[in-house]
């Protein structure tokens, strides 16, 4: 399976896609029980646009490897595009079960309830990001929409403030 993964890579790296896709399929025939490799395959398969089977392949690597954060975040995603918000708020959450300080699953959960309307949700998550590293931009950005979107627009305009002023060089801010 080492042999065929790499081939996916390779054909990955050199743009042909489908023949990753099938690489990728090969070796996970080769070794069923191997999360990485449902995981590669599921990446592949979403970066084609077949978000369905990614979902399935990203499910797959969770179930044979329950603490595997990125399986579960790209699940997470996978699922939002599908417009499928409360499996993907489950799948965040089970990232966070496994690793609390995973501020990339909170970063899509926090954006998940946001585009939900559940903003004080959002807000509690970009502030759990924000608890771990103050300096975060995005999602200080984020905490930032979140209190608009809660009418609470003095916090707001003084979380933009403290933006401004420390990302004054950034052409962005």
């Amino acid at each position: 399976p080492d042999v065929l993964h790499g081939m996916s890579l390779v054909a990955q790296a050199s743009g042909r896609l489908p023949e990753a896709i099938g690489w990728a399929r090969q070796a996970v025939l080769a070794a069923p029980g191997h999360p990485g490799l449902h995981y590669t395959l599921g990446v592949m398969l979403d970066e084609s646009g077949d978000t369905e089977d990614a979902c399935l392949a990203y499910s797959e690597a969770t179930r044979l490897k329950p603490d595997f954060l990125q399986a579960w975040n790209n699940l997470g995603l996978a699922l939002e595009s599908l417009g499928r918000r409360d499996d993907a708020k489950h799948a965040y959450q089970s990232a966070l079960a496994v690793d609390p300080a995973y501020a990339t699953a909170l970063a899509n959960l926090g954006s998940l309830r946001l585009g939900m309307g559940d903003n004080e949700g959002a807000l509690a998550e970009f502030r759990r990001i924000l608890a771990r590293d103050p300096a975060n931009a995005p999602a200080r950005l984020k905490q930032a929409q979140a209190l608009i979107a809660l009418k609470r627009l003095d916090e707001a305009r003084s979380v933009l403030n403290t933006l401004l002023a420390t990302r004054s060089d950034d052409p962005k801010a």
